[in-house]
């Protein structure tokens, strides 16, 4: 696993195809930027694979992404770069400006691929606990040895706890405003992850 320092740039050009612009996709000659099938959804050469379960309310509803628009210049290389980084496990950091539709990219093939997104916003309001979790009183305590409280996952557990036949992807948007505790604790949680914990 890489660092979270290190960062993928998808929205920087290939100095290649700065010499040679993409063909636009009702002029390719190639092969379709997007091809999805039963199992699978290819992102300009890149195959991921659908989630066997994708049921859950986590999971974007594929027609809210109706009208996305799979332009050359922005959305089609961010895709196969995000698709990249998911097809090798690695943490993938994507900086632009505001509304260039980075979390919503990551979103639309979450919903494509029937995976699960575990989204935080790390702005100042954000804390530990809704990263993380909390203890909170019991809602199901019907005998008196049910245990008084139990432990609620935070945004970023609920993300990493491991379900079969899932595939959970975790956004951390706003990234650069999170308070320090936040990212200690993060870093924290990517060390151990790192270290097969």
């Amino acid at each position: 696993m890489l660092h979270p320092e290190r960062q993928f740039n998808a929205l920087t050009p290939d100095p290649e195809q700065q010499n040679h612009p993409p063909k636009s996709p009702e002029t390719s000659t190639d092969k379709e930027p997007i091809v999805e099938t039963e199992t699978s959804v290819t992102y300009l050469g890149v195959t991921l694979q659908k989630a066997e379960i994708s049921d859950s309310p986590f999971v974007p509803k594929r027609e809210q992404y109706a009208d996305f628009i799979n332009d050359n210049e922005v959305a089609l290389p961010l895709q196969r770069d995000i698709a990249v980084a998911f097809l090798s496990g690695e943490p993938l950091l994507v900086e632009g400006g505001t509304s260039l539709g980075k979390t919503t990219t990551v979103r639309k093939m979450a919903a494509e691929l029937g995976w699960e997104v575990h989204y935080a916003n790390l702005n100042g309001a954000t804390d530990v606990e809704d990263l993380m979790g909390r203890y909170i009183p019991n809602p199901h305590k019907n005998k008196p040895e049910d245990p008084e409280y139990i432990f609620a996952d935070g945004k970023v557990t609920s993300g990493l706890r491991q379900e079969e036949d899932k595939v959970k992807v975790v956004i951390l948007d706003e990234f650069n405003a999170s308070a320090p505790n936040i990212l200690i604790r993060l870093h924290e949680v990517l060390d151990a992850l790192e270290r097969g914990g």
